[in-house]
């Protein structure tokens, strides 16, 4: 199942933890299904699945909407679209930002931003600084999200 197959990077940036001597942190398949079914239609549509100090994984979901693009200054995103498809638009300055916190920006929109197709099995990674928006207008995609500290 294409689930399992989730696991595996989550897995894979949780190995320097691990190797220090931290316990292992398993979800299962059948723990992410019912996550990503018990996801709320209208936003926040996200719910964290394992939070450390270094990281932390989360299953989301857009439906027909657009996020607004966001700007993390101090987290690395690496997302993995599980199913569905939209667009990932990165990078460009973002125009009338909104201060979330003292390293999170949010806007409605953008300039100079390029456009990426995302289908189930792309993974994307948005190093921290760079600005992001989903867009799923008319398609329904579910994914991970890895946060990195």
């Amino acid at each position: 199942m294409k689930i399992f197959v989730v696991l595996l990077p989550a897995l894979l940036l949780a190995a320097p933890a691990l190797a220090a001597g931290a316990s292992e942190i398993l979800v299962s398949a059948d723990q992410v299904r019912e996550a990503i079914h018990n996801l709320p239609k209208t936003p926040p549509t996200n719910r964290e699945l394992i939070v450390e100090e270094h990281y932390v994984v989360k299953v989301a979901r857009v439906e027909n909407r657009n996020g607004p693009f966001e700007l993390h200054r101090d987290q690395d995103r690496v997302f993995y679209v599980l199913e569905g498809k939209a667009t990932m638009r990165t990078g460009g300055k973002l125009i009338d930002p909104k201060q979330l916190s003292i390293s999170e920006w949010r806007a409605d929109s953008a300039d100079g931003y390029r456009e990426l197709p995302l289908k189930a099995g792309s993974v994307l990674s948005v190093p921290r600084g760079v600005a992001y928006q989903i867009v799923a207008a008319g398609t329904d995609v579910k994914f991970l999200v890895v946060a990195i500290r």
